[in-house]
């Protein structure tokens, strides 16, 4: 076998041990991961996540496994925290706060993060208007109090924006 061919040989082995994110870094995408917060206990001002929630959180690296996420942002409430605390330890990552009543400025800020893979948590008011603010669109409302298993997957590629709704 001559050099060229070991040279291609390594290539292709290398490609396959590319993790997803380098890909999306390399064409530029970037992946937006809007999330409600996880199932909350119903007591309190600021309520932390019921049973249910801790393990629907628990079971979000699984769920979103084929994403290796930069950067997770997340309003400062402690159901918002909780969901998404657990993925970013295990990923080696701080959360970053936004406020949520200005999401025109967080959309733009998250369209500054060129070819990353971000996790936005929110609430069931915040997360359809930011998908709204993302793409240049209206359509998306509220979700019902009891929808906690709807995310939204924002892919943004030079100027081409499309908005993915995911149920899990």
């Amino acid at each position: 076998m001559n050099l060229s061919k070991y040279f291609y040989l390594v290539c292709c082995l290398l490609s396959f041990l590319t993790p997803v994110s380098m890909v999306f870094a390399q064409d530029g995408t970037t992946k937006i991961i809007l999330l409600r917060h996880s199932e909350k206990d119903t007591t309190g001002s600021d309520p932390t996540l019921s049973e249910a929630g801790r393990q629907r959180a628990a079971r979000l690296p699984e769920v979103f496994r084929k994403f290796e996420p930069d950067l997770f942002y997340s309003t400062r409430t402690r159901r918002t925290i909780q969901t998404v605390q657990g993925w970013a330890a295990k990923k080696g990552r701080e959360i970053r706060f936004y406020d949520p009543r200005q999401l025109r400025a967080f959309a733009d800020t998250l369209r500054q993060q060129h070819g990353k893979t971000i996790v936005v948590v929110g609430h069931s008011n915040t997360m359809p208007m930011l998908v709204n603010e993302l793409t240049g669109t209206s359509g998306l409302g509220a979700l019902d109090e009891s929808v906690y298993g709807k995310a939204w997957i924002v892919s943004i590629k030079e100027d081409k924006v499309k908005a993915e709704e995911v149920n899990y």
